[in-house]
């Protein structure tokens, strides 16, 4: 049988992949701006963001099951996306915009958000995202519109395919977890048979 998982397990584990996500988009972000960044006349505040983020990630993860049981938990994960949204624009602002090494660190959590989110938090959050994408490329420049154009729609058309994925494996999860409750033999639900049953035994006259 396929155990349920409880809601606040969901939440537990939507609030670590929030980490995570924060946390490994960072830990890249250290890793250029120590050994890749040379020249870059903010290379040390790009190392700074990152490092923080890392270190607000790795928290947030350390934390997701006390947060989870929090009651302002929206609050928390509207704030650690802002987090990361934040910090997936100012480090390519510092670092010349879309076409430098960091340009694409803007879209790259896209299809993740898509893979792992509801519909009505991804598609927000994606818009919102492609949105700054195309900002910074209008304020900072870019080599081309069709560089923007083709970045922007090859992230896109990903994304969609991992929402496509992502509702496809949440309805198997659903399907697995109502199956875990059925009787192969019969089809009836466990507990509605068993509570028939106990039913007709306890007024079955004498």
């Amino acid at each position: 049988a396929v155990a349920k998982v409880s809601r606040r397990e969901r939440r537990r584990r939507s609030i670590a992949d929030m980490g995570l996500l924060t946390a490994s988009d960072c830990a890249v972000g250290v890793v250029y701006a120590a050994l890749f960044a040379h020249g870059q006349p903010f290379r040390v505040l790009m190392l700074l963001l990152c490092a923080l983020g890392l270190a607000y990630g790795l928290g947030v993860v350390a934390a997701a099951d006390r947060l989870s049981r929090s009651p302002v938990v929206r609050k928390l994960m509207l704030a650690s996306a802002s987090v990361l949204f934040g910090l997936a624009v100012s480090v390519p602002v510092l670092n010349g915009g879309v076409a430098s090494a960091t340009g694409l660190a803007m879209l790259a959590p896209m299809p993740l958000v898509a893979l792992g989110a509801p519909m009505r938090v991804a598609v927000p959050v994606i818009g919102v995202g492609a949105g700054a994408y195309v900002a910074v490329a209008v304020l900072l420049g870019a080599p081309s519109a069709w560089y923007v154009v083709l970045h922007l729609a090859g992230i896109l058309t990903v994304s969609v395919a991992c929402a496509i994925q992502g509702r496809a494996a949440a309805r198997q999860r659903t399907l697995l977890t109502r199956l875990s409750k059925v009787d192969a033999l019969t089809g009836r639900i466990e507990e509605m048979l068993a509570g028939k049953f106990w039913g007709r035994v306890l007024v079955r006259p004498t």
